[in-house]
């Protein structure tokens, strides 16, 4: 016996929706230009009646398309979004070079683009974009947090780096500066250390939304009250050395956390021995910076997922501001360095309870 199944049609949509077929097969396509009322509409027929795409009919009808249009380039742009000044961070260089190398994997290339050169501005750089065929974009992180970016992305899938970036909300790839900080802390108190002192730029911490000083309290919750040291949050780096040494010497930690090797830098020239008299860890540890324990935050990975999810949203013909905007947390490694002293782990450390709340990696 042979059994036909029967598949849903636009024609059937299009005539219950009360609109063209054309309208339905780009709705369905995500393509930007129709009113919110008809999108809704056609999307709710289209649940209503259980369309679902044939994926090799899919597939086939994407690759003509490409095929006959020249308005698709096998390019992925990567934006600046930095003063043309400002010498790019070494983390930022090493995510950008992962980005390529993933995606010249894939058959893409990687085409550098900046918000701050001299005569661009968004409408130019968009302009630029579609007149060279490029679908998809990935956005370095901003200076400054909570950016509101009035760049026209409707026409493209679009990836940002880290959550500098308020408006529009994008998918975006970022460090897990929370679990991070308590992996730091967990591998501390493994290792002995009791009073721990955590040491941030204020601004800096701001940026990353107060997560490091959040895992610290924390932390805290199950540290014993004499052993608890509030965090050091100094406003200028050219106030570090004069705001961290009373702290050093009013809460004597036998550890210090901190996110910059300037904090190393000025405990050294205080005459501190690192690690005798006093350990240090850092939390996001750059290309380059060796034999310092810390945080690797995986930089390479934070590129291969950017452009991933780009690559995904083209394929799927996904483009515009997502609905609900998926961030993807990337958590950082435990690097061993010479900034710490191995310690024989106390007894009291591996309470039941601390062990539930910080997590060692």
């Amino acid at each position: 016996m042979t059994t036909t199944l029967s598949r849903t049609s636009m024609q059937d949509i299009a005539e219950k929706a009360g609109v063209s077929v054309m309208t339905v097969s780009r709705v369905l396509r995500n393509h930007p230009g129709h009113k919110e009322e008809t999108r809704k509409k056609v999307l709710s027929v289209s649940k209503e009646l259980g369309y679902s795409k044939h994926p090799l009919v899919s597939a086939l009808m994407t690759e003509l398309r490409n095929r006959r249009s020249s308005i698709f380039a096998a390019v992925i742009a990567y934006i600046h979004c930095h003063p043309a000044h400002r010498k790019p961070q070494s983390s930022w260089v090493a995510i950008m070079n992962s980005i390529r190398k993933q995606a010249a994997q894939q058959g893409y290339e990687l085409e550098e683009f900046s918000l701050f050169e001299p005569g661009m501005t968004p409408k130019r750089l968009v302009d630029i974009l579609k007149a060279r065929g490029i679908r998809g974009c990935i956005l370095e992180p901003f200076i400054v947090i909570g950016t509101e970016l009035t760049m026209d992305l409707s026409h493209f899938a679009s990836v940002a780096i880290g959550h500098s970036l308020s408006r529009p909300n994008l998918h975006r790839v970022e460090k897990d500066e929370y679990v991070s900080t308590l992996n730091v802390i967990s591998k501390l108190q493994g290792l002995g250390y009791k009073r721990i002192g955590l040491a941030l730029h204020s601004i800096n911490e701001s940026n990353h939304q107060f997560k490091r000083g959040a895992a610290l309290a924390t932390a805290q919750n199950i540290i014993s009250p004499e052993n608890r040291i509030p965090p050091l949050l100094f406003y200028k780096l050219k106030s570090l050395r004069k705001e961290l040494k009373p702290w050093l010497e009013e809460h004597n930690p036998d550890v210090v956390i901190a996110h910059s090797i300037q904090v190393l830098e000025a405990m050294q020239s205080y005459g501190y021995r690192i690690p005798d008299d006093i350990g240090y860890a850092q939390l996001d540890l750059l290309p380059g910076e060796s034999g310092i324990a810390g945080i690797d935050p995986n930089w390479e990975q934070l590129g291969e997922i950017a452009a991933n999810q780009v690559i995904d949203q083209m394929n799927r013909n996904e483009f515009g501001i997502p609905e609900n905007p998926i961030e993807s947390m990337i958590n950082g490694k435990w690097i061993e360095g010479d900034t710490i002293r191995k310690q024989e782990p106390s007894p009291e450390r591996y309470a039941s309870s601390r062990d539930q709340l910080v997590a060692t990696p």
